[in-house]
């Protein structure tokens, strides 16, 4: 079973791309230079693993008028394994840019996409015409991920609550964004006094507000092959070092 990770920072990169289990990497591409992920795609292939890019949640190619021309580059960069989408822009647009440049790169459809039925992932592969891969939406049962038929089930992630390009910096203060990738983490208290954290990725003006407790599904390993599962996943979103550690090695309470 293929272990992976996404990752969102280049200390969490380092430490997954020195583990001996993790044998695949997403680099996420909104929290990441345009020019430096050419550098940590061929930095996973030197370490023999998996090499793929997880395109950005939300997708404004009318507003950046260079998005396409990026995301085209991105594409054709030489060692690249594969593609997660994460919304349904991406997925036809970048499928098409696939096709049209002729590349053999693998494409996988994140839970974001809503898969909950065989009728929802037929329309998807007819419509792309393409071989493509799913990951089990988050509230699905193990029958429902046996059923339908999925090929990587998330282990352990913060989900995000909400997904919004209002900004809670520019509402509340100011602007932050500058020259250089912007990936501010904070949090909030709810009435009941729970840390809420959110995180701004300035490189496409979103934001995301968590649940402030993870997903957590690392003593539930042993079973998953039986679903049909070929890939385990961790997302790291602000984990620190120690405790992208922790959660690889099950070392961790929450």
């Amino acid at each position: 079973m293929i272990k992976s990770t996404i990752v969102e920072s280049k200390k969490q990169f380092n430490i997954v791309l020195n583990d001996d289990s993790i044998d695949k990497i997403i680099i996420s591409r909104d929290s990441f230079d345009e020019q430096e992920i050419p550098i940590l795609i061929e930095e996973i292939k030197k370490y023999k693993k998996i090499a793929f890019i997880r395109f950005e949640r939300i997708s404004r190619y009318e507003k950046y008028k260079n998005l396409r021309k990026e995301t085209d580059a991105l594409l054709k960069i030489e060692k690249l394994d594969g593609i997660l989408i994460c919304n349904i822009d991406s997925l036809y647009y970048i499928t098409e840019r696939i096709k049209h440049f002729d590349l053999d790169l693998e494409i996988q459809v994140d839970y974001s996409l809503n898969i909950y039925n065989k009728y929802s992932k037929n329309i998807i592969i007819n419509s792309i015409n393409s071989k493509i891969k799913f990951v089990a939406g988050l509230e699905l049962n193990n029958y429902d991920i046996k059923e339908i038929g999925f090929d990587t089930l998330v282990i352990y992630t913060y989900i995000p609550n909400m997904i919004s390009s209002n900004c809670i910096y520019l509402n509340t203060n100011k602007c932050t964004k500058g020259k250089k990738i912007i990936n501010n983490t904070n949090f909030f208290k709810d009435r009941l006094n729970k840390k809420i954290y959110f995180k701004t990725y300035c490189k496409y003006c979103y934001n995301k507000i968590f649940n402030y407790v993870p997903l957590v599904l690392l003593d539930k390993i042993p079973d998953i092959s039986n679903l049909g599962i070929k890939e385990i996943r961790y997302d790291f979103h602000f984990e620190n070092e120690n405790e992208v550690k922790n959660i690889l090695n099950s070392n961790v309470n929450f």
